[in-house]
């Protein structure tokens, strides 16, 4: 009963700072006891995300170590300091709303600023390269792009001369993993969550 409530929670928190979400699962499971402290993992799996006026395919969320709290007053549910496994998975469809939303506009900028074009309508992933495509649908740059990251930084980068774009950069994120996989790229990244419904 007490699980179901969280689950419940945790829910309407998504639901309430997603623009959209399907929420496909969100498993809570007990992991141990310490100092008469019940430890759960956790796991959340949805799809079909717009968070922030960024669309998202596929996110899993995964925790080992979650310490719930309960308390009746205007936060029921409190989760504090949770590190995070997090996948993240983009279509290039994802990206192209993404890059079209106001809200991104002085990343699309940047962009065509790198490229030295002001005319991207879209983008397009092809063996593992990004190109850029301009409004009368010639790629802009025939070598294309790849990405790669630091850290918390990821850039974008032109295979003719190596030149970089940071793209984003998060100190509260750890980039463990980023790859292309036919038309997605695919994010694994470690980052400290609270929820606080």
């Amino acid at each position: 009963m007490l699980l179901d409530f969280i689950k419940l929670g945790i829910k309407t928190l998504l639901r309430n700072i997603c623009e959209k979400i399907t929420i496909q699962s969100i498993e809570i499971i007990k992991n141990y006891k310490n100092f008469s402290k019940e430890i759960y993992k956790l796991n959340i799996k949805a799809e079909n995300i717009i968070f922030n006026k960024i669309n998202i395919r596929k996110l899993n969320i995964n925790a080992e170590d979650l310490i719930l709290r309960l308390e009746l007053k205007k936060n029921p549910l409190i989760i504090e300091g949770l590190n995070a496994d997090i996948t993240i998975q983009l279509t290039t469809d994802n990206i192209n709303k993404t890059l079209s939303n106001k809200k991104w506009n002085s990343l699309k900028q940047s962009i065509e600023s790198f490229l030295l074009n002001e005319n991207i309508s879209h983008l397009d992933i092809n063996n593992k390269l990004i190109y850029f495509i301009s409004k009368n649908g010639n790629r802009i740059d025939n070598s294309g792009c790849y990405l790669k990251f630091y850290k918390s930084r990821i850039l974008l980068v032109k295979i003719d001369n190596n030149k970089e774009l940071p793209i984003f950069n998060d100190e509260n994120i750890n980039i463990k993993k980023l790859q292309i996989i036919k038309d997605n790229i695919e994010l694994h990244l470690n980052s400290k969550i609270s929820f606080n419904s």
